[in-house]
């Protein structure tokens, strides 16, 4: 079980230093991440990424900054089940999903499609991101719905 971990390991290293050789990063814009380090409760948000393995990225809460991170130096924050995630890596990279299950014993997620509903079994916590503006287009299209119409 210790070496299969160890080899998914291996292989998501692998796929990100092709992503990183072709000049891609997983890094979005609204992607909130955690950088490696640092206590849990820090949150960041990424407020610029470019072509390059690197992106601006902004600490919320009382000390609020801006830095300059490479991506290695970020992680990947897993949000509460029910919630939007961006994929960031695999093959249905960039696309909206619904974090519909975690299982701890494996490191991994199953996760539902927004486009096309599409369940996915097994997805590696390294390959699905906590999305802000995700969580933020449906905080205003409930909004929406709320109100009444004229």
């Amino acid at each position: 079980r210790r070496q299969r971990e160890e080899q998914r390991q291996r292989d998501i290293r692998n796929e990100r230093d092709v992503a990183a050789a072709l000049g891609e990063t997983w890094l979005r814009v609204g992607l909130v991440v955690k950088a490696k380090g640092r206590k849990y409760s820090v949150v960041d948000v990424v407020e610029a990424a470019g072509r390059g393995t690197r992106a601006v990225v902004e600490t919320l809460g009382d000390d609020a900054t801006r830095d300059l991170h490479d991506e290695k130096d970020l992680e990947t924050v897993i949000p509460n089940v029910g919630k939007p995630v961006r994929i960031v890596g695999g093959p249905r990279r960039g696309h909206a999903a619904t974090l519909l299950d975690v299982h701890y014993d494996r490191f991994s997620a199953r996760l539902r499609c927004d486009d096309d509903a599409a369940v996915l079994d097994d997805v590696p916590y390294e390959h699905f991101c906590k999305d802000l503006s995700l969580l933020k287009r449906l905080k205003k299209k409930a909004t929406s719905e709320e109100s009444p119409s004229s």
